[in-house]
């Protein structure tokens, strides 16, 4: 099934300043779990538990420090591996 069919992001505004504050996923589709292993449901179900209360700016900022994974990847920014331009 296409994601835009199953889920629609909805915008949450700041109701003094009218600024959005964030956007919401909301499920438009009841979740079909046959898609996925016990282990992915496993996994899937643990990581929503950690993260629950997690802002995404603070998992951004914690995945895309300087020296790990995504910034070695990205070559500081610059999208490619192993550049040397």
């Amino acid at each position: 099934m296409d994601l835009a069919r199953s889920v629609v992001i909805a915008p949450v505004m700041n109701d003094l300043t009218n600024q959005l504050i964030r956007r919401n996923p909301r499920p438009v589709a009841s979740f079909d779990p046959t898609y996925f292993t016990p282990r992915e449901s496993k996994i899937m179900k643990m990581l929503a538990e950690i993260f629950r209360e997690t802002r995404g700016e603070d998992m951004s900022e914690v995945s895309h420090a300087r020296r790990l994974p995504w910034d070695k990847v990205h070559a500081g920014g610059k999208g490619m591996l192993g550049s040397d331009s």
